[in-house]
């Protein structure tokens, strides 16, 4: 018997040192490398500028004086990941305004992970919400377009423009609204499957410790060329690449949203998600990660390295939450980070 406890005990501090040695290597190769992505980025028109929603995030301000008083705000409104986990809460409306230098510098790993998944549920659920209410109503003109019903001309210049955004069509091109035209552009206007994006953005922002993430809340390793942040490494051969800024995470995460739904590079990620749609399956980010072997130059090993997040942190558990209806908080960073 304590030959067995003992080898369990060897067993666990290795697996626990590995990992610790892991998260140190992500964090130390993503502070300087830009995400290798052959995919090309389509942020926002500006990403500088209002996105949807963004309006109502202003009900309510809170400032905050450290990432511990981010963990106190979330504890006191059940927002834990034990809850969430169990199903015995929505997610709150909290939304943190910005990334700021030395984010959670002198906390634990766990505490980092823990802090940065509930950080980031409610932008990625906010993205889906919005996403889900044009998805709704182009499957309401779709319905009505094929029943010979008259579309009003504010629902069809409505429904063009979304097709030019998400490049079904192109920018002069005539729209025939035919079964095949809807099918098109509702496999591009959906939503990102939760723990693939949490996922993603671990690895890409090294849990918000990257300095992509606390210089440009970067937190998807979005490429733009001609402004933005310069890598310190960024190789002469491939032009005047930048990592894409953003005034905040929520543009952040629309931008990753925008991309992924209409980038020809992730046609077989969407494609994925319809088959799932079409067999009425509720998303899931380990399988439909198999689409993004063009996100990076690592390709297979990619999705290999996502996958392990995924099932590492279950993740998985976190696909079905939705938002909450209390009232949006945004909580404003006011520590120094110097």
């Amino acid at each position: 018997m304590l030959k067995s406890r003992t080898s369990y005990i060897l067993q666990w501090f290795g697996l626990s040192t590995g990992f610790v040695v892991l998260a140190v290597a992500i964090y130390v190769t993503m502070q300087n490398r830009p995400h290798e992505q052959t995919g090309e980025t389509i942020p926002l028109t500006d990403t500088r500028g209002k996105v949807p929603g963004e309006d109502q995030l202003t009900a309510k301000v809170l400032h905050v004086s450290s990432a511990k008083a981010v963990w106190d705000y979330y504890e006191k409104t059940g927002f834990t990941m034990t809850n969430l986990r169990k199903g015995r809460v929505d997610v709150p409306r909290i939304y943190l305004a910005n990334i700021v230098s030395k984010w959670a510098d002198n906390e634990s790993v766990s505490f980092k992970k823990d802090l940065f998944f509930r950080t980031m549920l409610p932008l990625i659920l906010h993205v889906n919400e919005f996403i889900a209410n044009d998805r709704q109503r182009i499957l309401r003109l779709k319905a009505q377009s094929l029943a010979g019903q008259i579309m009003s001309s504010k629902d069809a210049q409505w429904l063009q423009q979304q097709a030019k955004t998400y490049r079904v069509i192109k920018r002069n091109q005539a729209t025939t609204y035919n079964d095949i035209f809807f099918n098109k552009l509702l496999a591009c206007v959906d939503e990102i499957p939760i723990s693939m994006a949490l996922g993603q953005a671990a690895y890409e922002s090294a849990y918000a410790t990257s300095r992509f993430a606390m210089e440009g809340n970067s937190l998807y390793g979005q490429w733009r060329w001609g402004s933005g942040i310069t890598p310190a490494d960024q190789r002469g051969n491939m032009g005047d690449y930048r990592i894409a800024d953003y005034a905040t995470p929520l543009k952040s995460t629309f931008a990753f949203a925008k991309n992924l739904n209409s980038n020809k590079a992730y046609e077989k990620f969407r494609r994925l998600r319809a088959e799932l749609r079409a067999e009425g399956k509720p998303l899931n980010g380990f399988h439909l990660a198999q689409g993004l072997d063009r996100y990076s130059e690592r390709g297979e090993k990619y999705i290999q390295t996502l996958q392990q997040i995924i099932i590492h942190n279950k993740l998985n558990q976190l696909d079905s939450l939705q938002l909450g209806s209390g009232t949006p908080v945004t909580l404003v960073p006011k520590w120094p980070e110097d």
